[in-house]
């Protein structure tokens, strides 16, 4: 069952920093307008609302892209220097991908 969670859990964070996923967020605000603009008024206040919960859901998604490419970039950093050190312990590298008993078996491998 873990191993499930952690797969959907890397999956879906892979794919919500897509811009797939911020076209598709961007289709379904517009939309979602659209439907409230033809279907019924709203007051200020929950139009002022309801403009705050998209910004907030375009910028989440937008965050997640710049933040699954910066821990990439920084993952494939840490690769390249573990493989360059001779001592180094190749167990490591791709260490993100683990379970959290494959990382907790590491760390009491590596404990002094």
């Amino acid at each position: 069952m873990n191993n499930r969670f952690l797969s959907l859990a890397l999956a879906v964070t892979n794919f919500i920093g897509t811009p797939l996923a911020f076209a598709g967020a961007v289709t379904t605000v517009g939309g979602w307008l659209a439907w409230n603009g033809f279907t019924h008024s709203q007051s200020g206040v929950d139009n002022l609302n309801l403009s705050i919960s998209i910004a907030s859901l375009l910028l989440l998604i937008l965050l997640q892209m710049s933040q699954n490419r910066d821990q990439r970039a920084a993952q494939l950093q840490l690769s390249e220097i573990i493989r360059a050190l001779e001592p180094a312990n190749n167990e490591l590298i791709h260490a993100e991908e683990k379970t959290a008993e494959e990382l907790e078996e590491l760390n009491e491998k590596l404990q002094p």
